[in-house]
């Protein structure tokens, strides 16, 4: 059970953030922000397991009635490949790692879950500790700063991975929401086994905020694609761009719009503030996460008394 508070996303004003021009240059990857992108990385997992345990309880009520069976087998196979990209966020996609940056694989296939999630508060294993960057440091002697290099590759690969994620929970979502939960009605004609309106918009206010992150965490930074003049495509986010499609064919007011995917924000000035604002969302996704963990028990409630 999460226990995290959640923040409006109001808060996060980002029209108080400088406005610059297009950046020249690579950010740093500093020792803070990789403490934050392992935070991440750990928040994105937890989302997965708390998806999948929802499934998985979802799974088990249903084999009761013998004609959702291919429904059944359909929500199985989803649980199947968010099992798949959740043990690549904790066994492959490591900002820390047990015993240094030089370990190999079974090393790390050795670490747990549990151990992940512990490694912001072991903090990077510096000068002999547990737990190591795997990223080798660069001192500036002129200003005694210790970087790990860039931080443009780390964030497109976490992204890619991301956006990844997100295309198959947008599938996912369609599918408990709207596409199977039809199907499940009109073979059953029973409102309590599918979610409920209320579980379905907090599900989805979940999975949109998420999707807001992911957003931010790449156009923030401004990283560009082949050409330098354009955001990258091969890391946007296609309910994003779809979103914002419609909204100006419809002539909305995207300045002025509630809707979360069409709020805009400018970009970072330096690492500090990348840094800053990632926290801001980090705190915000835990809430989101403890909303979704509701919507499970909520629900798993709901499917207890009615066996």
């Amino acid at each position: 059970m999460h226990t995290h508070s959640t923040i409006n996303v109001k808060q996060l004003d980002y029209n108080t953030l400088p406005k610059n021009s297009p950046m020249s240059r690579d950010l740093e990857l500093t020792v803070e922000l990789i403490d934050n992108l392992q935070e991440i990385i750990n928040i994105h997992s937890s989302y997965l397991s708390d998806y999948i345990n929802l499934l998985n309880r979802y799974i088990n009520y249903l084999k009761k009635i013998s004609s959702l069976k291919n429904e059944r087998t359909t929500l199985i196979k989803y649980v199947k490949k968010l099992r798949y990209f959740n043990n690549y966020y904790t066994f492959d996609e490591q900002i820390y790692s047990k015993g240094g940056s030089n370990n190999n694989n079974q090393d790390q296939n050795n670490v747990s879950r549990n151990d992940v999630q512990d490694y912001t508060d072991i903090g990077g294993g510096q000068n002999g500790s547990e737990y190591e960057y795997n990223y080798a440091p660069d001192v500036n002697e002129s200003s005694n700063n210790i970087t790990y290099g860039k931080l443009t590759p780390v964030i497109r690969r976490i992204s890619g991975f991301n956006v990844k994620v997100l295309e198959i929970l947008d599938l996912l979502n369609f599918q408990i929401t709207q596409s199977l939960r039809n199907e499940i009605l009109s073979k059953t004609l029973n409102y309590d086994i599918v979610l409920t309106d209320v579980s379905i918009t907090d599900l989805e206010d979940t999975f949109r905020h998420f999707v807001k992150f992911n957003q931010w965490f790449v156009e923030s930074l401004e990283l560009r694609g082949s050409d330098p003049f354009t955001l990258d495509k091969s890391i946007a986010i296609e309910i994003v761009e779809i979103a914002r499609k419609c909204a100006i064919e419809d002539g909305v007011d995207l300045e002025n719009s509630g809707d979360i995917l069409l709020q805009e924000f400018d970009v970072v000035s330096d690492e500090h503030e990348y840094c800053l604002v990632m926290k801001e969302w980090g705190k915000m996704l835990q809430g989101k996460l403890q909303k979704f963990n509701d919507v499970v028990e909520r629900t798993s409630s709901q499917w207890h008394k009615n066996k």
